[in-house]
Order: structure tokens, then C-alpha cells, then sequence
């Protein structure tokens, strides 16, 4: 049978940089894990310990999808692991383990999403450095990896390679983990912690570790997050309360003063979300706006202080919804669904396509998905990120060839191109205009601009 071949070139942008996709992400110390509208994951920056969830232990600076699924609805990073919740109820966990944070006790690390226990009905989840914290729809609170701090609130410092629950409470809602704390907020709106105490992170007025929960104050709280050894939370009423280590600024109370008890930063009454780092802060007020404070050394407060030792308005918009602040790099996103990134960038953390810091944030775009049959359920061909600096991805349905070319037709680069997504160093290139041509019955040629 004769068979008729189509020929069809088209040039386009498959990869704008103004994609908008992303619910929710989350980053260790160097490493950032973010989910799509579409329910699927994706991972990017450091991989030694198998945090990215990508079944190998390679660095990458550019998202790369993990596995298929598209059923996650939570996710939660710190240090090197990953833990998240799918849309059954199950708790899913990978990367480092020696402590069995990452909920294994096969494993030191684990290189992709490995089920823990067999319980499906988890509510939310948060990782420590070396620990991780649940929540179960029935309320109660739950524990793994390292308890060396008393992290657990049971009373003891005995760490466990399997979840359990810490005390017999049943009306737990929230709950944050920093490197040497905890912070968990109950249905009834009072805030309780524990852990080591050293610099105050407790919030007890003290500096003796607690290894059961103790109350802090008597309001009521809305949100609460621990970060390496600080605290921060936002009352009922809107105000702005930290505690603990304050070296850099991050308490944001414009000292550099150590705190063991809550004080107010600022008298501002419209704050709505905030997250910890290592020794930065992040937050947003109810009108939209970004702010951050504290350590400045590699740009993660977007702004050219070292040390910002107040709440300071990072850019002008007013429509963000998300953030989340690491070790030393923030994520945060938009209204609209847009995901920026910015910070240190040792490890490719920021998805920049590159190991560049910037104090600017980067729209990470938004790469198409993998359905559970390995087709793409949003293109067969395409590249990102686009304009692209060193490292450029291109993804395919299935294996096939490609071949650069410059504006003369004049062949640049040639290579294979297997079933996914596929990095590639273009830093040799010099800047300018190139295209990739994508042979097959349908020959395929994506437009590139090199930076």
C-alpha cells in the first residue's frame, strides 16, 4: 500500500513564558517540587538523595515531571525529602531517609514516590528537616523520622522509620515543621509547639526543650510556620507574631535580637499566609502583596540589602496567592497561576535552566504533562524554557531525532530525542535565533531563541 505522507512546518512558541498552570509548590534546601492544575508533579534542582522523585539521582535545573500520575493534591518539601498526599488519601514519600523521614524502613534513599503505610486518610503533611508531620481527617497528629528534639510532642526523643501518632488528641488541624521545631494550630484556633528551644523557636518564653506541646499564649491563631530555628504566625485579628533565632533579620522585628516569646512585627493587621526559611521570611497580606525579611546573601528577598531586618514589599503586584520560603531560595505564585522563582541557585532549584543566582523572580513557565499512557495531553513536540540561557528541554511523545538549525537553514546540532522530556546544553550556542526541526510524518520545526 502506497502511503501518503503530509508534510507540514510550522514555526511557534510552544513554551510561553507566561504560562499559567501551577496550584502549589514547595522547596527543601535545594531542591523545589510543584504541582500542576492538572494534578501532575514535577521536581527540579538538587537530586543526591533522590528528593526530586525521578527514579535516578541526577541534579536538574530545568522541571522534569514525576512519573505519569496525575492525582496528587498536596505536597510538602524541606531539607532532602519530599513528602505528598494523592487524591485517595495516601501518604507518598522519596529522598533522604536515614531517620525514615521520607517513611521507609528499607531504604537510606529513595529515588521515587514510595507509599507509607497503608492509611488513606491523610489530610495535610509537612516535612521537617529530618522529620515528617501529619494530620488524619479524624484530627489526630503523626510523627516519623527523627525525634532527637522531641519534635513529636510524645514525651520521649525515640525517632521511628513509621508513622505514630504523637499524644491522643483528636482536633489537630495544622501543622509546620522547621529544623528544630514544631507549630501546630487546633480546631479551636490555639496554637501549641515543641522541639529543641536552644534560641527561643518554642515560643514558650523559655529556652528549655520542650518534648511535649506546650500552648503558646491564649489567643487564637490563623496560620503558623517553622522555619530553621524561627517562628512565625499570624493571630486571628491579622497581626504578624515571630519568635526564636533572629541573627538575619528574620523575625523581622528590626532588631537582631533572639526572642523565646512571640512579639509583634509591625501593626499592620492585614496578614494573611506566611513561611519560614532557613533565615529568611515571606508573607502575604490580604490585598495580594509579597513581603520578606531577614538573610539576603544569594537574592532571596529580592531585594540588594545583605540583611532586611523589617517587612519589605517585594515588587509592586497585589494578586499572590502562594509562597514558600527554604533553605535559600523562595517560590511564590500568582493569581493567575503563574509560578516565580528566585534565590540561590547552586543546584538549578530555580528551574532557570541554569545554576545562576538571581535576585529577580523567574516565571517558570509551564511545561506540558505526561498522561497515565505516556502520550502528551498538551503537545507532542515541544521546548522549553523558551527563551532558554544554557540548558533547553525539548519533549517528545516518542523517540525520534532533532536537529538545530540557525536562521540560514545552516545545521548547528543534531542528536536523538527519546520519549519524554530531554535536557540539553545549548551554552555554546551565542545568542540569537535558532530552530529545531523535529523530522517525521509530520516534520515539526519549534522556534528557539537562545539569551
Amino acid at each position: 500500500m502506497k502511503k501518503n505522507y503530509l508534510i507540514i512546518t510550522t514555526l511557534f512558541l510552544q513554551f510561553l513564558a507566561s504560562a499559567q498552570c501551577w496550584s502549589e509548590a514547595t522547596s527543601g534546601y535545594a531542591h523545589t517540587i510543584a504541582r500542576k492544575s492538572d494534578g501532575t508533579l514535577w521536581a527540579w534542582g538538587s537530586n543526591g538523595s533522590g528528593e526530586l522523585g525521578l527514579n535516578n539521582f541526577t541534579n536538574t535545573s530545568t522541571p522534569s515531571q514525576i512519573a505519569a500520575d496525575n492525582d496528587w493534591s498536596y505536597i510538602s518539601a524541606n531539607k532532602d525529602q519530599t513528602l505528598a498526599i494523592r487524591t485517595d488519601g495516601t501518604l507518598w514519600g522519596w529522598g533522604l531517609n536515614t531517620y525514615g523521614q521520607a517513611g521507609s524502613i528499607l531504604q537510606t534513599m529513595i529515588g521515587l514516590p514510595t507509599q507509607i503505610g497503608t492509611a488513606n486518610d491523610w489530610q495535610t503533611v509537612n516535612a521537617g528537616a529530618f522529620f515528617g508531620l501529619g494530620v488524619k481527617t479524624n484530627g489526630t497528629l503523626w510523627g516519623w523520622g527523627s525525634n532527637g528534639n522531641g519534635i513529636f510532642g510524645n514525651g520521649t526523643f525515640n525517632s521511628s522509620f513509621v508513622p505514630i501518632q504523637c499524644g491522643s488528641a483528636t482536633d489537630w488541624q495544622k501543622v509546620s515543621g522547621g529544623d528544630h521545631q514544631m507549630l501546630a494550630i487546633k480546631t479551636n484556633g490555639t496554637l501549641w509547639s515543641c522541639g529543641w528551644n536552644q534560641y527561643g523557636e518554642v515560643g514558650d518564653g523559655t529556652g528549655v526543650i520542650r518534648t511535649t506541646h506546650v500552648q503558646i499564649g491564649t489567643s487564637t491563631w490563623l496560620e503558623a510556620s517553622a522555619g530553621y530555628s524561627h517562628s512565625v504566625a499570624i493571630k486571628s485579628d491579622g497581626t504578624l507574631w515571630a519568635w526564636g533565632w533572629n541573627s538575619n533579620g528574620q523575625l523581622g522585628d528590626g532588631t537582631l535580637t533572639n526572642r523565646n516569646a512571640p512579639v509583634q512585627i509591625g501593626n499592620a493587621s492585614d496578614w494573611a499566609a506566611v513561611s519560614a526559611g532557613q533565615a529568611h521570611t515571606l508573607a502575604l497580606k490580604s490585598d495580594g502583596t509579597l513581603w520578606g525579611w531577614g538573610l539576603n546573601n544569594s537574592g532571596q528577598i529580592a531585594n540588594s540589602a545583605s540583611v532586611q531586618t523589617t517587612p519589605f514589599q517585594i515588587g509592586t503586584a497585589d494578586d499572590w496567592v502562594s509562597i514558600d520560603a527554604s533553605g535559600t531560595h523562595s517560590v511564590a505564585i500568582n493569581s493567575d497561576g503563574t509560578l516565580f522563582t528566585w534565590g540561590y541557585n547552586s543546584h538549578g532549584q530555580l528551574g532557570t535552566g541554569n545554576t545562576a543566582s538571581t535576585a529577580n523572580p523567574y516565571n517558570v513557565g509551564c511545561p506540558p504533562s505526561l498522561s497515565t499512557n505516556g502520550l502528551a495531553s498538551e503537545a507532542k513536540i515541544s521546548l522549553y524554557p523558551n527563551p532558554a540561557q544554557d540548558k533547553v528541554v525539548i519533549f517528545s511523545a516518542s523517540e525520534t531525532t532533532f536537529e538545530i538549525m540557525d536562521v540560514v537553514g545552516k545545521s548547528i546540532q543534531k542528536g536523538k530525542l527519546n520519549a519524554g522530556h530531554n535536557p540539553f546544553d545549548i551554552s555554546s550556542l551565542e545568542s540569537g535565533t535558532y530552530f529545531v526541526r523535529i523530522p517525521g510524518i509530520a516534520v515539526r520545526t519549534l522556534k528557539l531563541m537562545k539569551q
